[in-house]
């Protein structure tokens, strides 16, 4: 196995084709995060930035992509409402829940945008 920075990036592209794989939103700063939490780990003196960002895109032919805020692939709505959902309620008193199913009040805040591989299809929105 690669030692050093370049096993930092092997280590980088592999965890990305994995994010990738399972329609997972990644952001640039996310990838930064995740290279710095990286190389930490491995114990590597290594600081990614904005500049490193765009080299390793570039490098391995990575783009910024719209998506469709409103996909939702089967198994991750079952997944989440296996694992996620139950335990949300005993989180709060009763009087701090109430119904927002209806509201629009966060739907600017949703994620449209993710890094993914030059030539990947698109996979819903109005492309697809």
């Amino acid at each position: 196995m690669r030692t050093g920075k370049q096993g930092l990036k092997t280590v980088l592209l592999v965890w990305f084709k994995q994010a990738a794989s399972q329609n997972s939103l990644i952001s640039g700063l996310l990838m930064v995060e995740n290279c710095n939490e990286l190389a930490n780990k491995m114990g590597i003196t290594f600081f990614a930035n904005s500049g490193w960002l765009e080299r390793f895109k570039k490098r391995y032919g990575i783009v910024l992509k719209m998506f469709a805020v409103n996909t939702v692939l089967p198994t991750m709505l079952t997944n989440w409402l296996q694992s996620a959902l139950p335990s949300i309620p005993e989180e709060y008193e009763a009087k701090y829940v109430s119904n927002a199913d209806e509201t629009e009040l966060f739907y600017c805040c949703l994620p449209n945008k993710s890094l993914s591989f030059k030539g990947k299809l698109c996979s819903g929105g109005k492309i697809s």
